[in-house]
């Protein structure tokens, strides 16, 4: 798999967890909070190892403790208003590593272009 394809799934993935995140802020049904563990681990894990793929330890590292924290195998129970300021955290970090991405697959797109 290209590094560029390894960006695009991190961007698509890393985005659709942030807007989960936020929308966990609300009110809602059991049901979600256990699909948003399931969807967190796994943008956890891929975002640590796309970092990882780019020497990026400290993002590696922060993503794989998120997966950690939202594995849906064995939960931590917390109170409500952790969790949502857990999310929030989580949300916000999820979309700067997408803009991250996004700026390094802008970055070797513009590599690529004028190395033809």
């Amino acid at each position: 798999m290209k590094r560029t394809e390894l960006l695009v799934y991190g961007i698509i993935a890393s985005t659709i967890s942030a807007v989960m995140l936020v929308a966990a802020l609300g009110d809602r049904e059991y049901g979600y909070y256990d699909l948003l563990r399931v969807a967190i681990c796994f943008t956890g894990a891929v975002t640590a190892f796309i970092a990882f793929q780019f020497k990026s330890y400290i993002v590696s590292t922060i993503s794989a403790l998120i997966a950690m924290v939202f594995n849906p195998f064995f939960k931590i129970t917390l109170e409500r208003g952790t969790w949502q300021t857990i999310d929030l955290i989580s949300g916000l970090y999820f979309l700067i590593v997408a803009l991250v991405f996004y700026l390094e697959y802008r970055e070797m797109k513009k590599i690529e272009g004028s190395s033809e």
